[in-house]
């Protein structure tokens, strides 16, 4: 808290706002020096010379930034332009992020996106997190269904990412925090070897569980047969891969395509979509997409102090 900015101030009130251990000088207070940081609410201070108690009107060793989430959102939360809209100061900033009980804060996409970032501070600021809800990366869209001509199907996308920090963090978490789950890759389709047909259409990926579901990759469509819609994600659950294609009819009989992988839970892949097969003389079969990885619950970890640790899911760098 700083120091008042009128009236009559003491070299104890200086001692006591700047956490000096007695006896005191004033000589101790310097701006820059070991007691006084370099600020623009500390500007008054010399940092030699002549120096007088009235130099510390508004003078401070810290400033704090309280921000509790009382509400669930999936737009990110950017913790240094919250500092930057509440006093925000080089270096002597400490942030207090509550997040309530029951509530949810998620990335506003799957990939390399992020529900929390702290990013941009200077050093000596400190961010604390307490977290009683929910902190979850966006579920990864499953991939779509093969088409001719590729040789493999499209894979899902990654989960998105909870937390991301470069500066110095504390973490107390009672709740969750977690990546969100992989897409599932789309199945594999019956293709023509000469490059120019699908012979049966597949079905595309699930979602991966997230605060913001997942999407399911949408079937595609052959000359005998169209793949299915992925299901979709959900807050924890994830979506299901489409089922295996068929081609009937004459020679074509019992080719299909691969099923679609399933979504990935909360920090988990998505799974891998299946081959085809084929079973007529001019079709190849093409390998299914590959799972979308887990979201990462954390990237900074080097950064951070887990003050309380709850449960966390994913992958952590």
């Amino acid at each position: 808290m700083a120091l008042q900015g009128t009236g009559l101030i003491t070299l104890e009130d200086v001692a006591d706002e700047f956490d000096d251990a007695g006896p005191h000088s004033l000589s101790e207070f310097y701006r820059g020096g070991a007691e006084v940081p370099e600020a623009t609410e500390n500007a008054n201070v010399p940092t030699s010379g002549e120096i007088s108690l009235s130099d510390f009107y508004g003078a401070t060793k810290r400033i704090r930034v309280d921000y509790t989430v009382s509400s669930n959102t999936d737009a990110g939360i950017d913790l240094k332009a919250i500092a930057d809209a509440n006093g925000y100061s080089a270096g002597i900033t400490d942030v207090y992020l509550t997040i309530n009980s029951g509530v949810y804060v998620g990335s506003p996409s799957d990939g390399e996106s992020y529900a929390i970032t702290a990013d941009g501070f200077a050093s000596g600021d400190v961010v604390n997190i307490e977290n009683n809800g929910y902190i979850l990366g966006a579920g990864g869209n499953g991939g779509t269904g093969g088409v001719c001509c590729a040789s493999q199907a499209p894979s899902g996308n990654a989960g998105g990412r909870g937390i991301y920090t470069t500066v110095t963090t504390n973490i107390t978490n009672f709740g969750t925090i977690a990546g969100g789950g992989g897409g599932g890759g789309g199945g594999g389709c019956c293709k023509s070897h000469s490059g120019t047909l699908t012979g049966c259409g597949a079905s595309g990926g699930g979602a991966g569980a997230g605060y913001r579901h997942g999407s399911g990759g949408a079937g595609t469509s052959g000359i005998n047969g169209t793949g299915t819609t992925g299901g979709s994600g959900g807050f924890t659950s994830a979506g299901s891969g489409g089922p295996i294609t068929y081609a009937f009819g004459g020679q074509q009989s019992g080719s299909y395509s691969g099923a679609a992988g399933d979504g990935g839970s909360l920090g988990s892949s998505g799974t891998n979509g299946q081959v085809s097969f084929v079973n007529y003389y001019d079709w190849v079969a093409q390998d299914g997409g590959d799972g979308g990885a887990a979201g990462y619950y954390l990237v900074g970890n080097s950064n951070v102090t887990w003050v309380a640790t709850g449960t966390r899911l994913g992958q952590v760098s």
